[in-house]
């Protein structure tokens, strides 16, 4: 090593030790790359937050209870689209709560069964 290199690495550690160090990678210091990249992660969230803005679908949910007000755990459940057919179906989890989303707007028929139970049917149900 010769003795410009010793010395450029000295005063690089002690501006380390004193807090005055100015990092630099391809020529760019580390606060302007920081500074850079803060922007593109505030543009992306950004972009990011209004694509996801964008969406038509909506969501069908809800709690099944039996007629004493208890939840009712693996009842299924299904939704039919009115106009176009479209089907979708889950069942019911242990807190007897469920969810169908990204459906399309319309209206919809939703059928709940369970066996031991008597099965519930709901037509014109309006999803906007």
């Amino acid at each position: 090593m010769n003795r410009r290199t010793r010395d450029r690495l000295r005063k690089d550690f002690a501006n380390l030790a004193t807090g005055n160090a100015e990092v630099t990678i391809g020529g760019q210091t580390l606060n302007k790359m920081l500074k850079q990249l803060s922007y593109f992660a505030v543009l992306g969230f950004l972009f990011l937050t209004y694509a996801s803005a964008q969406t038509t679908n909506g969501l069908i949910t809800g709690a099944v209870t039996d007629p004493t007000g208890a939840f009712v755990p693996g009842a299924q459940i299904s939704v039919t689209n009115q106009n176009t057919s479209l089907s979708r179906a889950t069942a019911t989890n242990n807190s007897g709560s469920y969810i169908l989303p990204q459906l399309p707007p319309g209206l919809y028929k939703i059928n709940v069964s369970k066996g031991g139970f008597s099965s519930v049917s709901r037509d014109n149900v309006e999803l906007r």
